[in-house]
């Protein structure tokens, strides 16, 4: 959901607070913002806060707009494929991998890639996992 806060547009993400992966993915979002804190508004959006709505109790995180959704039929351009791998890799160098590289969790700005939805994201990641993202990074290409 798109909103605005003065002169920001924002982003929120709404969880469902009764339901614990739902409630786990917005942990694992949180903690990916705070790994990549280095990367907030160039590889990844800049988170603006995060809580509980007030009426409802859902579990939220509010960032910063960072771009329009990835619109190919299916593949990105050169340019653009390789700003994901380099998005990618300066999550890998901080230990982070994203767990859902797909195009729907792509965003264009500025002719680079931001990588939004953060919720299967792991820290302190293995090896095997960081080749997993680059894999389906190149499946997309396929």
């Amino acid at each position: 959901m798109q909103a605005h806060h003065g002169p920001n547009v924002l982003a929120m993400k709404i969880f469902n607070g009764g339901d614990s992966a739902a409630v786990d993915s917005f942990v694992n979002e949180l903690k990916a913002y705070d790994a990549l804190s280095q990367l907030q508004g160039q590889t990844i959006p800049a988170l603006h806060t995060f809580g509980q709505m007030a009426h409802t109790g859902c579990p939220t995180i509010v960032t910063h707009w960072s771009g329009q959704s990835v619109k190919t039929k299916g593949k990105l351009s050169t340019k653009l494929l390789e700003s994901a791998r380099e998005a990618l890799q300066a999550m890998h160098h901080r230990g982070v991998t994203h767990g859902d590289v797909h195009l729907r969790n792509m965003l264009v700005h500025k002719d680079k890639i931001i990588f939004c939805d953060l919720g299967l994201s792991s820290v302190n990641a293995s090896s095997h996992a960081f080749a997993q993202d680059l894999n389906m990074l190149d499946d997309l290409m396929r």
